[in-house]
């Protein structure tokens, strides 16, 4: 059955272009034209027509004030079930509006009432209801309540099954990218016009009348009205019609149109990008197959028989789709044929395979409600990563998901706001309430917990078919999280409670292991557990303890075994025996999502094991990266010295392995940007450097491995991001022959590096910054687009990075609406020029929020801004920005946003030293911090014109409170 979500209607008066994908025996090579309308069989009645009718709204007959209202009238009042949806559309796409009707058959819950008021969404800004029937007698009023809700009172009393509500409305198109959205985008120099919705997660109500909520599923009936399709018979106003058979039961959320022959794989794109469809032709195929044999559910028994793939130009939303029909970000899904960058390619399999996960997870599977909606979101996001490697790419994406998943979440869930995978229903009504499940924790840690349970299973087959029961006990109904987990459970030996935790709290334990007693032949190490958080001054101790499914790996064995040997219960000692002097490391792989800190005693031999040559390989790879990450992260919030954790990453010289220095980059990272003392960091830089070895010319072949690949790349962003010289040389020498060629580069996969570095270094910023600029709008590849983006952050220029940002509010000026946070983050991230972010940000706050028609980017920004603040000075900076009104109705953004600068306050203002200490030269100082850190580069500032340090925003903040404190005191008025 459809959820309202799952709807996805799709317009276009442009010549897309639609390129077949091969089914097991076709031609992966072949490219066919199609038409330019799609009516997908798995969607909804659509009628187009051109004009709009005449109608008038119906009186509404009471509007709520705005008040408190419990959480239980925020949702529809559990009287009726639908059971189907018949959606008529009439659409002229030059119009701002459009009509049509809906007619939803539904049941009466209690059969024994009879009911004279029934309940449904409606988004009163965008849909005006013109007539309401309830099994042919008309409602004449209706009445708005809080949450979308219309109530209508029926003048007579309905009960039993199959009754009908037929609603006749007139709406407006969106244009913030919820709901019914109408844009345009140039195509071969000609503005068109794309229609799409997206009702992901409560946006149907925004389109047409329909009972909007997870669990409401219902089936659809496909009818298509439509202009000059290939397969129909036109009717007298020159309409063609065509039949679809009936869908299966799926929500809203999920539902889309488009039209073709049963079995068929395509990729709709603008004809201009038409040939970038390699990858997807290539792939869809067989990462069906697989994903049919993993979940034991073949996809042609799901009742859909196409699976249809639309680039959408200028996408602001993220990718969306299910039962057949996939919108996507072109720069998501298109490739750049031969010139493809490993990691682009790495990037489309992994999103192509979470989409179509979801024909299983979210189609069959689908949530009760979004308080839980990670359970499904789990299961899609890991199988991205598990997937492409059955269909043997040789991307190592398992592997890859320890550093790239579970690290990432173990850093995203150490801060203070995160909230658990599962809420209480009443806590999450409201949309912002909604919005804010729909977040990395809901995907990623879900992910992670699940990738943990394969330990706890004790292998991918037993995972697999833990899986497979829960399709088939849940198939065709709603679940949540507490569903998932028990029946995860039940497939263990564990009780389900054990587990239940990981969901229902927020963040995840450190364990520290410490030796407590030893013998002549015998150590004895205890347990301990506490939440990981990152600290902030006026931290809440959390005292959640968690069934922590505990391996290990002791020095001199063979081999060591990755799944769950035992557990670590709350409130509990946890000993282990093991031989006297021997290295013990915990989490094998570092496959479980938790953190590891050991006593001295145990970092030391852990320490030994990694400086040498004989011993190193012994700790496996994996685990080589996780105790970077651990140390590193434990140091941060100062349960170990900023001392010991260079002694232990120092073996990494010797390193040769790509995992290792991942962990190691992502440790480094956070350290650069926020040292003052300029001789300190430069100290730092090449101290990295030196761990790094000799760099040399780029070569023409970065790899043979697909991990090797990244892991050249990586090494190079960083030598030439550091200030090798070698590295810059290249890089300048290659960005020149690109000016003079663009066919020049022979190595793609270095494209952002030598683009990059070639404007960083540039002689000439304001003409490389225009060519690249110029490159920008005149390429039909998405990919070079984005690295082309990523590299015009890093100029040096303010002047230049001020018009930059300046292009993401201006009219025309050539950047497509989907590149707007790309354009602010790669300021943020490759620039040393904060001020330049922070002058956009605080003098065009209500601009975005107006053009972008939402607070949805700006949040981005600003989260993207705080990551980059820690000054003393820097809290009452982000203080200013939000004490704006606009964000007078999302509390949750401003908390979230000085959470996450306090946080680096509190690390500069404790733990910074450690590292000024550490690296401090002859010629380096020790800075302190606070208004010192600023007095001592107010000279710096007032002489120079490259505002390029994050010194230089403090000393902005700080002449912005001097004068403010002498306004309030010439004139007697609060500050402003």
């Amino acid at each position: 059955m459809f959820k309202l979500s799952q709807i996805k209607i799709i317009l276009n008066n442009a010549d897309f272009r639609s390129s077949n994908i091969p089914t097991r025996h076709d031609d992966a090579n072949h490219l066919h034209d199609s038409s330019t309308m799609w009516v997908h069989k798995a969607a909804v009645s659509l009628t187009l027509l051109t004009g709009l009718v005449s109608l008038t709204p119906l009186h509404s007959h009471a509007k709520y004030a705005k008040q408190q209202f419990s959480a239980s009238e925020y949702r529809l009042p559990e009287t009726v079930l639908p059971t189907s949806y018949n959606l008529s559309l009439s659409i002229n796409p030059e119009e701002d509006k459009y009509n049509g009707s809906v007619t939803i058959t539904f049941d009466v819950v209690d059969t024994n009432a009879s009911l004279t008021e029934i309940n449904f969404h409606a988004d009163s800004d965008f849909v005006d209801i013109m007539l309401t029937q309830v099994n042919d007698v008309i409602c004449p009023t209706y009445k708005e309540k809080v949450g979308n809700i219309v109530e209508i009172a029926c003048p007579e009393g309905v009960n039993g099954s199959a009754n009908t509500l037929y609603v006749e409305f007139l709406a407006k198109f969106s244009k913030d990218g919820y709901g019914m959205v109408k844009r345009t985008y140039i195509d071969q120099g000609k503005q068109q016009i794309f229609i799409e919705s997206n009702f992901m997660p409560i946006y149907a109500r925004k389109a047409f009348p329909c009972m909007d909520e997870p669990a409401l599923t219902a089936n659809f009936f496909p009818t298509s009205n439509e202009r000059e399709t290939n397969e129909a018979i036109k009717d007298e106003k020159g309409l063609t019609t065509s039949k679809f058979e009936e869908t299966p039961k799926i929500s809203t959320y999920l539902t889309h149109t488009l039209s073709d022959s049963d079995w068929d794989f395509k990729v709709f794109t603008r004809a201009d990008v038409a040939n970038f469809t390699r990858v997807v032709a290539a792939y869809s195929g067989k990462f069906l197959e697989e994903l049919s044999d993993y979940n034991g559910i073949a996809y042609q028994d799901l009742g859909v028989t196409e699976s249809y793939h639309v680039a959408v130009p200028d996408y602001y939303s993220e990718a969306t789709g299910d039962f057949g029909l996939f919108t996507y970000r072109e720069a998501d899904i298109l490739d750049e044929m031969g010139n493809t960058t490993s990691r682009a390619d790495q990037d489309i399999f992994t999103t192509l395979v979470y989409k179509l996960s979801h024909e299983w997870y979210g189609g069959e599977v689908s949530t009760k409600w979004w308080s839980d909606v990670w359970a499904n979101e789990a299961v899609a996001t890991y199988l991205k990563y598990i997937i492409p490697d059955k269909a043997d790419i040789g991307f190592d994406l398992y592997n890859q998901f320890v550093v790239e998943v579970v690290q990432k979440v173990l850093r995203h869930d150490a801060f203070p706001f995160v909230l658990p995978l599962s809420s209480n229903e009443d806590d999450v009504v409201l949309t912002d309430d909604i919005k804010n499940k729909l977040d990395y924790s809901s995907y990623e840690k879900g992910a992670s917990i699940l990738h943990m349970f394969r330990y706890i299973l004790k292998g991918e087959d037993k995972l697999r078919d833990a899986l497979r029961n829960h399709l088939k006990q849940r198939r065709d109904s709603d679940t949540d999280g507490d569903d998932l987990l028990r029946d995860l459970a039940t497939s263990s030996d564990e009780d389900y409670s054990h587990f239940q935790n990981w969901a229902t709290s927020a963040g995840y334990p450190l364990v520290t292991a410490f030796i407590s007693n030893t013998s002549d032949e015998t150590d004895i190490v205890t347990l301990s557990q506490k939440r990981f958080v990152y600290p902030t001054e006026d931290a809440v101790e959390d005292t959640t303890q968690w069934f922590v499914p505990i391996t290990s790996c002791v020095s001199g064995k063979e081999s060591c075994d990755v799944s769950v040997e035992s557990y670590f219960e709350p409130s509990s000692d946890s000993m282990f025996f093991f031989g006297k002097g021997r290295r013990i490391v915990f989490n094998t792989q570092g496959r479980l999502l938790y953190r590891m800190n050991y006593d001295d005693a145990l970092w030391g031999r852990i320490i030994s094991g990694l400086k040498d040559e004989n011993q190193r390989n012994d700790i496996h790879v994996l685990n080589r990266a996780q105790l970077i990450d651990d140390i590193f992260n434990v140091a941060r919030i100062g349960d170990v010295s900023y001392a010991l954790a260079f002694e232990l990453v120092d073996y990494i010289f010797e390193e040769d392995e790509y995992y290792p220095w991942y962990s190691a980059f992502n440790a480094f990272s956070y350290l650069l940007g926020k040292i003052v003392d300029e001789a300190v960091e430069n100290n730092l830089k090449e101290y990295i450097l030196d761990r790094m070895g000799t760099i040399t010319e780029f070569p023409n072949k970065t790899g043979d491995s697909h991990i090797d690949i990244l892991h050249f790349v990586m090494k190079y962003e960083w030598a030439c991001k550091l200030g090798n010289p070698v590295c810059i040389l290249e890089a300048t020498k290659k960005f020149k022959a690109f000016k003079e060629s663009r066919d020049s580069l022979v190595n793609y996969n270095l494209r952002g590096v030598i683009l990059c570095t070639g404007l960083k270094e540039s002689e000439n910023a304001p003409e490389d910054f225009d060519f690249l600029w110029n490159v920008y709008t005149t390429t039909s590849s998405v990919q070079e687009q984005k690295d082309v983006l990523k590299a015009l952050g890093c100029v040096q220029n303010k002047t230049l990075l001020e018009e930059y940002l300046s292009k993401i509010i201006t009219d025309n000026s050539g950047l497509k609406r989907d590149d707007a946070s790309m354009v602010f983050q790669s300021v943020v991230s490759s620039s040393s020029d904060l001020l330049a972010a922070y002058r956009f940000l605080s003098e065009n706050l209500e601009e975005i929020a107006s053009l972008y028609m939402g607070i949805d980017l700006l949040t981005e920004m600003i989260y993207g801004f705080a990551e980059k603040l820690y000054s003393n000075l820097d809290v009452p900076l982000l203080e200013r920005m939000l004490s704006n009104e606009l964000f007078d109705d999302y509390d949750d953004v401003r908390t979230k946003a000085m959470i996450i600068v306090s946080v680096n306050n509190y690390w500069v203002n404790n733990y910074r030293s450690q590292i000024t200490d550490l690296f401090s030269g002859p010629t380096s100082s020790s800075t302190s911090v606070g208004t010192t850190e600023a007095i001592s580069t107010t000279t710096e500032f007032s002489t120079t014109t490259s505002y390029g340090s994050q010194t230089t925003l403090s000393v902005f903040v700080l002449l912005v409170c001097l004068s403010n404190f002498f306004v309030q005191k010439i004139y007697w008025k609060p500050i402003v």
